[in-house]
């Protein structure tokens, strides 16, 4: 297993005790910059070889050109200080899911991104906990802290044996993922559009504008494509952008 980049750094805005959360928030953007930073020139000095570069390829008569994209070298932090509506999540997922598809998020705590403040997920979150099946995460932590990944990097820098062993966290990551998704407390708590009624006028403008904002999850936009052909048979397929 390989993990692609580019790879993209969320922080969501906390307190920390009775901190403002200004300087809290200050050290996570920057452990998760310090980290993501790493790892963009462990791959640019050869020795991130379980780092895979997005490609694009063309073709020259029968010859198949491949070329890495320019979107691998990017380097992008999303902080979201807006817990509910989550604007930066949202940009965050529609980067990486821009063409060509692909990247990895590295996170200080992955209850970044599967936290919420209320009972049940907003459409942004709900998409995005759900992509985290397909998108790789990273959970640095900090550096002073012992065990973690970003101190195991930091003192092993240089070592390729030391990505190897970051990509095996984001594998251990996702297959907790899939467990956690399967959980019937954590199946509530998703939003509401996999079971709204679309033949309720409200539900179905509430979908539509999701839809069209590009804030549904796969499941959803195989519901709403689903009732689109259903309510008019010969309407054209939509897109398949539209699914991210």
């Amino acid at each position: 297993m390989g993990i692609f980049l580019p790879m993209v750094g969320y922080v969501a805005a906390r307190k920390h005790n009775e901190d403002d959360g200004r300087e809290w928030n200050r050290k996570k953007i920057a452990e998760v910059d310090r980290f993501v930073g790493a790892m963009r020139i462990a791959y640019r000095e050869g020795w991130g070889e379980a780092l895979a570069p997005l490609t694009e390829h063309t073709r020259n008569g029968a010859e198949e050109i491949f070329k890495i994209h320019e979107k691998t070298y990017e380097h992008k932090i999303f902080f979201d200080n807006d817990l509910i509506n989550r604007p930066q999540m949202k940009e965050m997922i529609n980067f990486l899911m821009s063409n060509p598809r692909g990247g990895t998020i590295c996170v200080v705590d992955k209850n970044d991104l599967i936290d919420n403040n209320g009972e049940q997920y907003t459409i942004t979150q709900c998409k995005t906990v759900q992509l985290m099946l397909a998108i790789p995460v990273l959970e640095c932590g900090f550096a002073k802290n012992n065990g973690s990944l970003s101190n195991k990097l930091a003192r092993n820098y240089g070592n390729s044996q030391i990505i190897q062993d970051i990509v095996m966290s984001a594998l251990s990551m996702r297959d907790a993922h899939t467990r956690r998704m399967g959980a019937h407390e954590f199946q509530k708590r998703l939003c509401d559009m996999k079971t709204a009624n679309l033949s309720d006028a409200s539900a179905y403008r509430a979908m539509r504008e999701a839809h069209d904002a590009g804030t549904l999850c796969p499941d959803c936009v195989t519901k709403w494509a689903s009732h689109q052909n259903v309510i008019n048979p010969r309407a054209q397929h939509i897109p398949s952008h539209k699914v991210a």
